[in-house]
């Protein structure tokens, strides 16, 4: 059994609350693992407001009974967690969620003392001592409970403490998730007037019908206000999408395109390197090297985004679906801190977000999800390997993918003519559909 793929996707660990890997025994070895292989002796913990997350907070401690401090921060966006395992000297930060998934799943982000993300060598790591052991040993560690929000909001502050974020007209979309606290205390830090919307505790309604991954009811709330903007978080609030002023939804590299012009004109360690992934629009990557910059392409997931940032010594890079990492400030993807780049980024330049968000010439994309359990490799399929040079010799480009965090195949067709682009992508899905039979 590959340990890695069974244990960890590209985001930590995830699953349906209950089933393994997040059934008890098998938090408890979790626990103690993080212990002994990581030698983490004190450890920051929290969550986003699913139901099943405090009795999953509450096995893991257990587990963890080798740790010299445990700190329970309660409710709190992903990116939070990272900055202040970072700032306040922790071993390793621990985050409970399952980010945009619906609310019966749930899972573990793990984040290293510089507030990374673990590397794929040390998740290798962690999964091979999982195996190794037969039963979870548990104890009663010493555990204290802090509300850190106030501090995250401190950092948040001092960023931006000589650049005021004007009171534009804005609608906020909490997914019902970890953001929605941190949200309000923002607004009121800043002295901003904003209207939140989708902001309830319910661990039953996270991402439910609202936030990054179905923002239809915050773009009906930003037309009902005339000249608002909106901002969509998911669960664990690690990512953001935008609808302008006329309810246009915009993605992650329409939010690429617009900092990056800002960044480029002013910050002084502006490398002219902006970090995509393969699923980046092609129409992004045409529009920076306009204007002198140059977009890489890392694969799917912030963590590995981070990683090429790292070697490109980029500070700005993201994904389609939201996650934007600020590389000069932080090491994962945060809403909350993008959502006020964006803000002043409008601001400097005295642009509406519908204007800034147009100069953008995007390609059309198609996409469309698969539920699969079994995975093979689909290179080896005749069928498929020609239908993909049909694709990518007519113009289009093509990403294929399973997902690292829901049992889905992941399928973008991209081509400057949207029929073609449908066209061809109904073509892939009836060979899909018609199985695998001739693989080789």
């Amino acid at each position: 059994m590959d340990a890695v793929n069974d244990l960890f996707g590209t985001d930590g660990i995830r699953g349906r609350s209950g089933d393994f890997p997040l059934d008890e025994e098998s938090l408890l070895k979790i626990g103690n693992i993080i212990c002994s292989g990581l030698g983490a002796r004190r450890i920051l913990i929290a969550r986003d407001n699913r139901v099943s997350g405090p009795e999953i907070e509450e096995t893991l401690c257990r587990g963890l009974h080798e740790a010299r401090e445990i700190v329970l921060a309660g409710v709190l966006p992903s990116p939070a967690l990272a900055c202040l395992t970072r700032r306040q000297g922790f071993d390793l930060g621990i985050m409970i969620t399952a980010s945009h998934n619906p609310w019966q799943d749930n899972g573990l982000k793990f984040f290293d003392s510089s507030g990374k993300k673990l590397d794929s060598e040390t998740e290798k790591k962690l999964g091979s001592l999982f195996y190794g052991i037969e039963r979870g040993h548990t104890g009663n560690p010493t555990i204290k409970r802090m509300d850190l929000t106030s501090a995250y909001i401190e950092f948040l502050r001092l960023v931006f403490k000589n650049n005021p974020i004007s009171n534009r007209s804005l609608v906020i979309d909490c997914a019902n998730g970890a953001a929605a606290k941190l949200i309000k205390q923002l607004s009121s830090a800043f002295d901003l007037n904003w209207k939140i919307i989708h902001a309830e505790a319910d661990g039953h309604k996270i991402n439910l019908d609202c936030g990054a991954t179905a923002p239809a009811s915050l773009q009906a709330a930003v037309k009902a206000r005339p000249g608002a903007i909106g901002a969509a978080f998911d669960g664990d609030g690690d990512r953001v999408i935008f609808v302008d002023e006329a309810g246009n939804l915009l993605d992650g590299d329409h939010t690429l395109w617009i900092l990056a012009r800002n960044l480029a004109a002013r910050e002084k360690n502006f490398n002219p390197v902006v970090v995509g992934t393969i699923m980046s629009n092609s129409g992004l990557e045409k529009a920076l090297r306009e204007i002198g910059l140059t977009l890489a392409r890392a694969g799917v997931g912030d963590r590995q985004v981070m990683r090429l940032m790292e070697s490109k010594q980029a500070i700005l890079g993201g994904e389609p679906s939201g996650h934007t990492i600020l590389g000069h400030l932080h090491t994962t993807g945060d809403g909350m801190l993008t959502l006020l780049f964006l803000l002043r980024a409008l601001q400097e330049n005295g642009r509406d977000l519908a204007a800034a968000a147009n100069s953008l010439n995007m390609l059309p994309q198609l996409k469309s999800d698969i539920a699969t359990i079994e995975r093979f490799d689909f290179n080896q399929w005749p069928a498929f390997v020609e239908s993909q040079k049909k694709i990518e010799g007519n113009g289009g480009r093509l990403v294929v993918r399973y997902s690292g965090t829901e049992n889905k195949l992941r399928i973008m067709i991209e081509h400057p003519d949207r029929e073609k682009a449908a066209h061809c992508l109904d073509n892939l899905l009836d060979i899909f559909a018609k199985g695998k039979g001739d693989i080789q």
